[in-house]
């Protein structure tokens, strides 16, 4: 992704900047190099209007982007499965006494993606998690696939980097509904030393895992919430043995 664009305007509004993002984006020739953030008000344009727009999204390789915010016109995220629109889950601040309702903890973000959009059933908790995880893991890193549905679950296999974030639950679903604290971090087949603190200091370790991200603190902030939060890497191989770096342990 080479370009951001915030896009607040609503309604038809909205919709004329959009149109005209995407006339820019093709006679520039610069189709799976544009992101789309917020860009709200596009859910309030009408079935017909907001079609149109993602057959335009998913021929452009535009990718989108939200903080799943707390609005009545919001993106209509399972349509934009369908025509196989890049979609992600991000957070564009950090938590700070001016901005209490806001962290950086990616995990918060997925239940209230699922909260915003009325998405109860346990595939709808997931639909939600492969969007925050895997969607904007192919926003990050085009060469990725797109979702390929609202069913669409990527899951691990040999050869895959082992960039994981494990945590107790019963299903995906209770893991999203139940965000325990307890999670082992493993960063290129290591694990990661626990980070002990404030809530402000341990919210810098939500994760960017396979494209879960959280927006890097100023100096400012970073003298309030601890250190940088860590990108995650890794590849998993056949054979794992415990305490070798890039593998994933058995016992995991």
């Amino acid at each position: 992704m080479d370009i951001g664009i915030h896009l607040h305007e609503a309604g038809t509004q909205g919709v004329f900047s959009a149109e005209l993002i995407a006339e820019r984006t093709r006679a520039l020739g610069m189709e799976g190099r544009v992101n789309l953030s917020h860009a709200y008000g596009l859910g309030a344009v009408g079935e017909a209007s907001s079609r149109k727009l993602s057959d335009t999204f998913a021929e452009l390789d535009f990718s989108l982007t939200s903080v799943a915010p707390s609005t009545s016109t919001l993106l209509p995220l399972l349509g934009l499965a369908e025509p196989v629109v890049r979609f992600g889950l991000g957070k564009d601040g950090q938590w700070d006494y001016w901005s209490p309702y806001v962290n950086c903890e990616m995990l918060d973000r997925t239940w209230q993606l699922a909260f915003v959009y009325g998405m109860p059933k346990d595939e709808q908790i997931e639909h939600a998690l492969a969007v925050a995880a895997m969607g904007g893991a192919s926003i990050m890193k085009r060469e990725m696939p797109r979702l390929a549905s609202v069913a669409d679950r990527p899951g691990i296999a040999v050869g895959d980097r082992a960039d994981l974030v494990l945590m107790d639950g019963q299903t995906v679903a209770s893991a999203v509904m139940e965000r325990g604290a307890d999670r082992t971090v493993i960063r290129d087949g290591r694990v990661v030393p626990r980070v002990e603190g404030t809530v402000g200091q341990r919210a810098i370790l939500s994760w960017w895992i396979q494209g879960i991200v959280c927006s890097t603190p100023s100096p400012r902030q970073a003298q309030r919430t601890g250190p940088r939060h860590s990108e995650l890497h890794g590849t998993l191989h056949p054979g794992n043995t415990a305490g070798t770096p890039g593998r994933l342990c058995p016992k995991f």
